[in-house]
């Protein structure tokens, strides 16, 4: 027992010169970890007895728990990021005030009881796998395989689920399905996410929308609309002073198109996002020729958070071969939509579409114009009230938790 014990305050110790090892290994331990540790993650069992303290306090009470169990549970300390205060030791009673995060709680353990005993503050959130567990085995056995291995994933080692995530073919596939999808957002890829009427007959139902990967982060992806999916005007007020802030377009896409063209699940995988408009990025007349720069645009009224929002300008620079038909082709059901509205149909179903660029107000008044797109770096100016092509950008999160890959 002495030599369990002496393991014990060895592994705690350890902790503090090995913090930045463990947080490379298991991610940041503050973030992961919010609760008070329990025996419950090692024995996989709820506690046999819970009370309250005379100051109020909570206890919980293990029976049954084997040297094996008491070593473990001393390592997942150390892997918390536990620190120990004080120790002592009285015969086959071990006796040790541990900290984490500046909360302390007691841990006792009688070896000839084979009884351990955690004592915690008033009011301490103390972590409890059992209920996860039993929600995330119920999954299993419904047949909901990717669901389960997402609640089995955030259970680590609790009852030996890590390494039965790696044995289980059901949990194994669930794995490599989430891989694949994960793998399929290159830049210039093609994915689909949504559906929306395209081909113009509506007897035969809505297509899938397909969409370009323009870029790629770690856990999310901005994609771009394959195609010109619908025509709307950009601000239906005819003002003179027109901002993506204050656009019908904007309203639309994040209310009537975003319930339309996606389903509860997919929408709860389209990320917030940021929308810069007054940060504005062209080629400009420098001192050796044309240069790439940025400047700011007062004119373009403040930046957003969208859901779903239209494109800038400079998103065509670089990306799309100079008018390459990918920048403006339209569906047929775009297209039909278009057909009669100035600014619309330009020929054989390729359409002008709307950035979240203004130009700047006219100098008689009038109403406001918005900068359309026509290819690489073609763009014309469209009156704000012209029903002109509408081409959706999103940002896609991909994360296990929050992405569409089921």
């Amino acid at each position: 027992m002495k030599k369990a014990f002496a393991l014990f305050l060895t592994l705690l110790l350890l902790v503090q010169s090995s913090a930045a090892y463990a947080d490379g290994l298991f991610g940041s331990l503050d973030e992961v970890f919010t609760l008070l540790p329990s025996l419950t993650y090692v024995t996989g069992n709820d506690p046999d007895d819970t009370g309250t303290a005379a100051d109020g306090g909570i206890v919980m009470t293990y029976r049954d728990v084997n040297a094996k169990q008491f070593n473990a549970f001393s390592d997942y300390l150390s892997r918390r990021g536990c620190t120990l205060v004080s120790s002592d030791t009285n015969g086959l009673v071990f006796h040790a005030v541990m900290e984490l995060d500046g909360e302390q709680f007691g841990f006792s353990y009688d070896k000839s009881a084979k009884t351990a005993v955690l004592t915690y503050p008033e009011g301490s959130n103390v972590e409890d796998y059992s209920g996860d567990y039993a929600e995330a085995r119920a999954l299993y056995d419904a047949g909901r395989y990717e669901e389960a291995y997402l609640m089995f994933r955030t259970l680590g080692g609790f009852r030996g689920v890590d390494d039965w995530l790696r044995t289980d073919e059901q949990m194994h596939d669930a794995a490599l399905k989430y891989a694949a999808y994960y793998d399929s957002f290159s830049p210039a890829s093609i994915v689909t996410l949504g559906s929306y009427e395209q081909d113009n007959d509506l007897a035969n139902g809505r297509e899938p929308i397909e969409w370009i990967v323009i870029q790629r982060e770690a856990d999310r992806a901005l994609l771009l609309c394959r195609k010109i999916i619908d025509v709307y005007p950009f601000d239906e007020s005819g003002t003179s002073t027109p901002t993506w802030e204050t656009s019908s377009l904007r309203a639309w896409l994040n209310g009537a198109f975003m319930q339309d063209a996606f389903t509860e699940s997919e929408r709860g995988t389209i990320l917030l996002s940021s929308v810069d408009v007054r940060t504005r990025h062209r080629w400009m007349d420098g001192p050796n020729g044309q240069v790439w720069g940025s400047y700011e645009d007062d004119t373009q009224g403040n930046n957003t958070q969208d859901y779903v929002f239209a494109p800038a300008s400079e998103v065509y620079h670089g990306f799309f071969d100079s008018g390459s038909p990918d920048t403006f082709e339209a569906t047929p059901y775009a297209a039909a939509q278009a057909e009669g509205n100035n600014g619309g149909l330009i020929t054989g179903g390729y359409l002008c579409f709307a950035t979240s660029t203004v130009a700047p107000p006219r100098p008689g008044g009038g109403v406001g114009v918005v900068e359309i797109a026509i290819g690489q770096q073609n763009f014309l100016g469209s009156e704000v009230t012209a029903k002109t092509g509408v081409r959706p950008m999103l940002w896609l999160d991909l994360s296990e938790e929050g992405a569409h890959w089921y």
